[in-house]
């Protein structure tokens, strides 16, 4: 799961964190390009007409130079303005070895730059075993920027979710089943699905997270691209 707290103030708007986050780039400090660049799309998220796309084409290039070419698509998504850069992922995506079973990483784009993963593990033919990382974001990092500009996602992230588990097949999908978390005797167990497509994975969420130990109205359910 991502840090809440990313670091101190290091760019306060779109136009600096943009010149941050190329600089990190050329300077070869991934760590520092990825800061930036994250800190000026949530800014930009917030403004009525913010750029978004120079911070995702950044993050696209820092997983590339991290070796995951299809985090890097999945930060592009389907209309980037880099058709180069879209060239470049898609040619190294090409160059993958084939997936072979369902173990991988899975992740579902959340907005401020942030996303749900479902890692994979170990896949077998009649389970595989699963580790989860969700979160629920709010419109209220608008409210109070100076907390952005500090990395701080405080306000963004009120409620996380994590869970590991086996997930047994039935027919075409993968089912979760517990009651570890359920309070009353009378309610459901918590259920999640999983349904692997070639792109990824679409995942149910059949009861409330907080029977499945959730943070309040943390929802995972949704397609999932895989990306590594």
């Amino acid at each position: 799961m991502l840090s809440l707290l990313l670091a101190a103030a290091v760019c306060s708007s779109v136009k600096a964190c943009s010149a941050a986050s190329h600089a990190a780039l050329r300077a070869g400090n991934l760590a520092r390009a990825e800061k930036t660049a994250l800190i000026g799309l949530r800014l930009a998220e917030c403004a009525p007409d913010g750029p978004e796309s120079d911070a995702v084409e950044v993050m696209a290039r820092v997983s590339l130079r991290r070796g995951e070419p299809l985090m890097a698509r999945a930060w592009l998504g389907g209309q980037p303005n880099d058709l180069a850069l879209k060239a470049t992922v898609d040619t190294a995506v090409a160059h993958m070895p084939a997936a072979s079973g369902h173990a991988g990483r899975y992740s579902q784009d959340q907005e401020a730059g942030l996303w749900n993963h479902v890692q994979v593990t170990a896949a077998a033919a009649d389970h595989i075993h699963f580790q989860l990382e969700g979160l629920r974001v709010s419109r209220g990092r608008c409210e109070e920027p100076e907390r952005l500009t500090d990395g701080d996602l405080s306000t963004s992230v009120p409620g996380v979710a994590s869970l590991e588990g086996d997930a047994a097949r039935q027919g075409e999908l993968f089912v979760y089943e517990s009651r570890e978390f359920v309070v009353d005797a009378g309610d459901r167990p918590c259920r999640l699905t999983f349904r692997f497509t070639p792109p990824g994975l679409t995942l149910d969420q059949d009861t409330r997270g907080e029977d499945c130990g959730f943070g309040y109205g943390v929802n995972v359910a949704g397609d999932y691209v895989r990306t590594k």
